[in-house]
């Protein structure tokens, strides 16, 4: 028995028609164009788990450029570094990276909270938008003299969900 043609017919798309034309290699025809996922094998890991731990979600590395109290929002400094984040400062515009949880001292390596919950139980966070205040602080107004207001995220008593948000200028 020879077959020439094999019809799928596949659950909400067109019909795929694969030709054998005289035991050459098969074409694949499809009626209607669609797009398609092929998912391929990606590299293998180190065997047993050795591979180096990366960050958790929501988190990266950065080098510290000063010494940096925890807690605080950070900016990245023309350098790649971070400084303290600060509403008052232009530069600080498009450059906000963040929150970190822990102190750092100039040049170590700091983990860099881009988004998920941190908590602290020092924080009384009314329900809404918590902002970018002065000198990396976090606050729910925004202060005298700010160039630019950005929501780093949402509190709720002790918790703040980091979700950084996009700045919005106060200049002309």
């Amino acid at each position: 028995m020879t077959v020439d043609t094999i019809t799928l017919s596949l659950a909400e798309t067109p019909p795929i028609v694969i030709v054998f034309e005289g035991g050459a290699a098969p074409t694949l025809v499809v009626e209607e164009q669609q797009a398609f996922v092929v998912a391929l094998p990606g590299v293998q890991g180190l065997p047993g788990g050795q591979g180096p731990i990366g960050p958790s979600g929501g988190e990266l590395t950065a080098v510290a450029g000063a010494a940096l109290n925890g807690h605080r929002a950070v900016a990245y400094a023309p350098d790649g570094r971070l400084v303290l984040a600060s509403c008052d400062n232009p530069d600080h515009l498009l450059a906000v990276a963040g929150l970190i949880e822990v102190s750092a001292v100039e040049d170590e390596v700091v983990p860099l909270r881009i988004s998920g919950p941190v908590t602290l139980s020092g924080w009384a966070w009314a329900p809404g938008p918590v902002l970018l205040g002065l000198n990396g602080q976090l606050v729910q107004s925004v202060p005298a003299g700010a160039v630019f207001v950005q929501a780093l995220g949402r509190g709720d008593g002790t918790r703040l969900f980091v979700d950084l948000q996009p700045p919005y200028s106060l200049g002309a």
